[in-house]
C-alpha cells in the first residue's frame, strides 16, 4: 500500500491512544440507532430486495490509516465510498457507488490538489415480482436474480466481504494480486432453499470502468456455495478467458463470536507473448469477540508467483513467494459506526527484501 505523507514521529503511540480513546468515548455515547451491520456468512453481490428502499438511501463510509515501516510513518485515506440504493419497483434495484479518495485517480486537472472520482458500483437488479413468486412456489425457493452493469464479481469470499466489516485492515494478498475484482457484464444467481446458491457471470475481463474489450473474449465464472448449517459456508469457484485459469475454495464458519475461515485461489495464464504466469496463495484466519467490542484476530496470509520466460530454445523461470502473519485487534462503536483496526504484519518476501514488520493503525466510518 502506498504511503501518501510520510514523517517520522518521536510518539507514535501517542497518536493510537488518542484514536483508542476517541472510538472508546464514541462507544459509550453513541446512541440507538438502525441493526449494526453484521459480518456475512455467505456475501454476495446480488442486492437483497426484501429490504430494499423504495426512495433513494444514501450509505457509505470513510477509511483513514496510519502506517509504520521501519522508521516512516505514512497517512492515508484509503477509502471514502458513497452508495446510492433504491428499489423504485418491487422487481428492480439500483446500486450506485463511487469513491472520492483519489487514490487510484488523478487529479480533477493538472494543477489541481483534488483529487477525481472513481465508480466503483453502478448496476441495476431484476428479480420476480412479489405477486409472480408466492410462498411455496419454485420461484420463491430458487429468488432467481439478475444483475446488468459494474459490479463485484461473485468470486472471491474476502473480496465480495465489504471492506468496512472486514477482520483485517488489508485483504489477502491472493485476492488484491490474482482476483477477478470489478467488472462489466451480467450475473445471475439462484438459490436452492437456504442450503446452496450458485452464481455465474459474463464479464469483459478488463477490469472496473474499461471502455473497450480489445481481444473481444469473455471472462465467464461461477461460485457454488453450499451452506449445510446456518454458521457454515463451503464454496468453490472457477473462471476462465481463453488461455486464462482461475479456480479456488473457501470456507467461513461463525459460531457466536468466533470466526473461522480460509480461502485459496490459483490463476495460470499468459502475461505475455513469451512469458506465462503460474500462481496461488490463500489465508487462514481466526477471530473471537471477547467483548460486544473487542475483537482479536490472526491470519495466516501467503502468495507464490512463478514466472516461465521462453524465448528461442531458453527458458528461464522466476519465482517468488510471499508470507504474512497478522496480529491484529477489532474495536468496534456500539452500532459498528466506527472502528479502529491495529494490526501488526510480519512480512517475510523471497528473494528481497526479506523479513519486515509493518504496523497499521485504520478508523473506519460507517454510515
Amino acid at each position: 500500500m502506498p504511503l501518501v505523507a510520510a514523517s517520522r514521529l518521536s510518539r507514535p503511540s501517542a497518536v493510537l491512544s488518542l484514536l483508542i480513546t476517541g472510538l472508546l468515548t464514541a462507544s459509550r455515547l453513541g446512541a440507538q440507532g438502525p441493526p449494526a451491520p453484521s459480518y456475512p456468512l455467505a456475501p454476495s453481490p446480488v442486492l437483497d430486495m426484501r429490504s430494499f428502499p423504495a426512495t433513494p438511501a444514501l450509505s457509505g463510509y470513510l477509511s483513514e490509516r496510519t502506517t509504520r515501516r521501519n522508521d516512516s510513518t505514512g497517512f492515508l485515506l484509503n477509502r471514502a465510498r458513497i452508495t446510492v440504493q433504491a428499489g423504485p419497483r418491487s422487481f428492480l434495484g439500483i446500486k450506485l457507488q463511487g469513491d472520492f479518495s483519489g487514490a487510484q485517480t488523478g487529479r480533477l486537472r493538472s494543477d489541481s490538489t483534488v483529487s477525481g472520482f472513481t465508480l466503483t458500483d453502478a448496476y441495476v437488479e431484476l428479480v420476480p415480482p412479489p405477486d409472480a413468486a408466492p410462498a411455496g412456489s419454485l420461484l420463491a425457493l430458487l429468488r432467481p436474480a439478475l444483475v446488468v452493469g459494474q459490479f463485484k464479481m461473485p468470486f472471491s469470499l474476502e473480496y465480495v466481504t465489504p471492506f468496512g466489516l472486514l477482520k483485517t485492515a488489508n485483504r489477502s494478498q491472493v485476492v488484491d494480486r490474482i482476483t477477478p475484482k470489478r467488472d462489466i457484464g451480467a450475473m445471475s444467481q439462484i438459490s436452492f432453499s437456504r442450503y446452496a446458491t450458485l452464481a455465474a457471470a459474463a464479464v469483459n475481463g478488463e477490469g472496473a470502468n474499461a471502455t473497450a474489450n480489445p481481444d473481444a473474449h469473455q471472462l465467464v465464472l461461477s461460485r457454488l456455495v453450499i451452506t449445510p448449517t446456518r454458521c457454515l459456508e463451503v464454496a468453490g469457484k472457477i473462471a476462465n478467458e481463453s488461455a486464462d485459469h482461475v479456480w479456488g475454495y473457501d470456507t467461513r464458519l461463525l459460531w457466536r463470536g468466533l470466526t473461522l475461515e480460509g480461502e485459496s485461489i490459483y490463476r495460470k495464464r499468459p502475461v505475455s507473448a513469451t512469458t506465462a504466469l503460474d500462481a496461488g496463495g490463500g489465508y487462514a484466519l481466526i477471530g473471537y469477540r471477547i467483548l460486544p467490542w473487542l475483537e482479536p484476530v490472526y491470519k495466516y496470509d501467503r502468495y507464490w508467483d512463478t514466472r516461465t520466460t521462453v524465448r528461442g530454445t531458453t527458458t528461464t523461470i522466476a519465482s517468488s513467494s510471499s508470507t504474512w502473519n497478522v496480529f491484529g485487534v477489532n474495536l468496534s462503536s456500539a452500532q459498528q459506526s466506527i472502528r479502529l483496526q491495529l494490526d501488526w504484519q510480519r512480512r517475510s518476501e523471497r528473494p528481497t527484501p526479506g523479513r519486515t514488520d509493518e504496523y497499521i493503525a485504520q478508523v473506519i466510518a460507517n454510515f
